[in-house]
C-alpha cells in the first residue's frame, strides 16, 4: 500500500527538504573538504528536486523566490557553494560545473578571486531603486571571466527594476550604468534600447563614448566612427557645454584628432579660464583635463588635474593614460611624485607601466614598476595597501606577461579582508576593475 502522503506535493517536498537540511548540517560538522562537498552536492540535488518535481509545493515557491524557510537562507547556501571555488580538486570542480563555474578552482584562480571580492561588497537592498555600479561591475567581471550564469543572476534584477518600475526608470545615471553593463557583456540590443532613454547630456555623451570604445575594442572602426559622429551631433543639437570635451576624445580615438583638437581649443579658450596660469577655477569640468591630455597639451592637463582631482580622483588615471600614450613621461612622473594618496600613486604608476609597454619601452616600464613596488602603506591602512597590491598585480601582468600577478592579487585580497567593513566597497571596485583589465587589456570597469 502506498504511503498516505505519496500524492501530496507539500509533504513530499517537506520530507526532501528535511533530508537536505540534514546533509547541510553534516557538511558543516566535518573538517574533510571532500566529504563536505559530497554532502553539499547531495543537499543541492535535493533542493533542485523540490523545485523540479514538486513545483506547486510551498517550499518550492519559497526556494524560487529566495525566501527564508525557517532559518535556512537559499542565498547563503548558494554563496557557500561558490565559496568552494577557493578549494582545489577535481571533485570540487565537477560539482561547481553544475553551477556554471567551469573554470579551475583554487585560492589563486579567477573563480576564487571573484567570490572573495563579492564578499567585500555591501549587500543589495531590496526593492532595487537604482543601479549599483559596484554590483554591475562584478556582474560584468563574472561574465568576462567565464561565469555568465552568475553574471545574469546579478545583472537581471537591475535590468528588470529599471525597465519596468516607473519610479526608477528615469534615473539617468542608473540608465547609463545599466547600458554600459549590458554592452560589456555583449547584449548590444538591450544596451541600445536602454541608451535611447538617456536624455541627460552628460550621461548621453558618456554612453556614446562607451559605445565608441567598445566598437574599437571589437576592431569595428566603422561603427566606432558612427558613435563618435552621433556624439558630435548630439552636443550640437542639445546645446551641451563642457561635454564637448568628451566628443573631442571620441573623435581623437576614431582617427580624427585634428577635428577633436578644434573642439577642445574652442572649449578651453571660450568657456573656461586659462589654467596654465595660477588662476584656478574649482568649477573646471574634470573631463576637460582628460581631453587636454588626449589632445597633447600636457601642461594644461596636469594643471587642470591639480584643480579637479580631489573631487574627481578618477581623472588622474584617465589623463595619465593619455599622456603616457603620447610619451609624456618626465612631466607626468614629476606630477605623480607629488601626489599625496599612495593608492592614487599606485594606479598612476600602473597606468604608466601599461603605456610604456605598449610603446615597447620595457626599460622605462621596469623603472616605473620599481617605484610602484616601493610604495608601502602603514599597517593601520590596509585599504591603501590592498589597492597598491591590486595595481601592482595589474602592472605585473603588463610587464611580465605571465601568471605571477596571481600571487600578488591573492595577497591583495588577504589584505582587503583586514579592511574595516565600512571601507570595503572602496577596495572592492578597484579589485574588480583590475580583474577586468587583466582579462581584456582594457580599462572596461574604470
Amino acid at each position: 500500500m502506498a504511503p498516505a502522503f505519496a500524492d501530496d506535493p507539500n509533504q513530499q517536498a517537506n520530507r526532501t527538504f528535511t533530508e537536505a537540511m540534514q546533509l547541510i548540517r553534516r557538511a558543516g560538522a566535518t573538517y574533510d573538504t571532500r566529504e563536505a562537498v559530497r554532502l553539499l552536492r547531495g543537499a543541492d540535488k535535493s533542493l533542485k528536486k523540490i523545485v523540479n518535481d514538486y513545483p506547486e509545493s510551498t517550499i518550492a515557491v519559497q526556494l524560487i523566490t529566495n525566501q527564508f524557510i525557517g532559518d535556512f537562507d537559499i542565498l547563503d547556501f548558494r554563496s557557500r557553494i561558490r565559496s568552494l571555488s577557493c578549494e582545489r580538486g577535481n571533485y570540487v570542480e565537477d560539482f561547481l560545473a553544475e553551477h556554471g563555474i567551469a573554470t579551475a578552482t583554487g585560492p589563486s584562480t579567477d573563480a576564487c578571486f571573484l567570490y572573495r571580492i563579492e564578499t567585500l561588497l555591501p549587500a543589495l537592498e531590496h526593492p532595487i531603486i537604482s543601479a549599483r555600479w559596484d554590483w554591475l561591475s562584478l556582474g560584468v567581471a563574472y561574465h568576462l571571466l567565464g561565469q555568465p550564469d552568475r553574471a545574469r543572476d546579478i545583472i537581471l534584477p537591475f535590468l528588470n527594476a529599471l525597465m519596468t518600475k516607473s519610479k526608477v526608470n528615469d534615473n539617468q545615471e542608473s540608465l547609463m550604468f545599466l547600458a554600459r553593463a549590458m554592452m560589456l557583456i555583449g547584449e548590444k540590443d538591450q544596451s541600445f534600447k536602454i541608451s535611447q532613454r538617456i536624455s541627460d547630456c552628460s550621461s548621453k555623451l558618456y554612453n556614446l563614448m562607451d559605445m565608441t570604445k567598445q566598437a574599437i575594442w571589437n576592431n569595428n572602426a566603422v561603427e566606432a566612427r558612427q558613435y563618435a559622429d552621433q556624439a558630435r551631433d548630439y552636443v550640437e543639437d542639445n546645446q551641451c557645454s563642457w561635454q564637448k570635451s568628451i566628443v573631442a576624445q571620441a573623435l581623437k580615438i576614431t582617427d580624427r584628432e585634428g577635428e577633436g583638437k578644434k573642439i577642445y581649443d574652442a572649449i578651453e579658450s571660450e568657456q573656461f579660464i586659462n589654467v596654465k596660469t595660477e588662476n584656478r577655477d574649482e568649477s573646471t569640468p574634470p573631463e576637460l583635463a582628460v581631453a587636454a591630455a588626449a589632445m597633447g597639451d600636457p601642461e594644461t592637463a596636469l594643471n587642470m588635474l591639480r584643480v579637479v582631482m580631489e573631487q574627481n580622483p578618477w581623472t588622474i588615471s584617465a589623463a595619465i593614460e593619455e599622456l603616457g600614450k603620447r610619451g609624456e613621461y618626465d612631466m607626468t612622473e614629476n606630477f605623480i611624485n607629488d601626489l599625496k594618496g599612495l593608492d592614487q600613486k599606485a594606479e598612476a604608476y600602473a597606468t604608466l607601466v601599461e603605456t610604456a609597454m605598449r610603446r615597447n619601452d620595457a626599460k622605462r616600464a621596469t623603472a616605473i614598476m620599481t617605484k610602484l613596488i616601493n610604495l608601502r602603506a602603514s599597517p593601520s591602512q590596509p585599504e591603501q595597501q590592498a589597492l597598491i597590491l591590486a595595481m601592482r598585480a595589474r602592472a605585473e601582468k603588463d610587464l611580465y606577461r605571465d601568471e605571477r600577478w596571481r600571487d600578488t592579487m591573492q595577497t591583495a585580497l588577504n589584505t582587503a579582508d583586514l579592511v574595516d567593513e565600512s571601507k570595503r566597497s572602496q577596495v572592492a571596485l578597484p579589485l574588480i576593475a583590475t580583474l577586468g583589465y587583466i582579462k581584456t587589456s582594457h580599462a572596461l570597469l574604470d
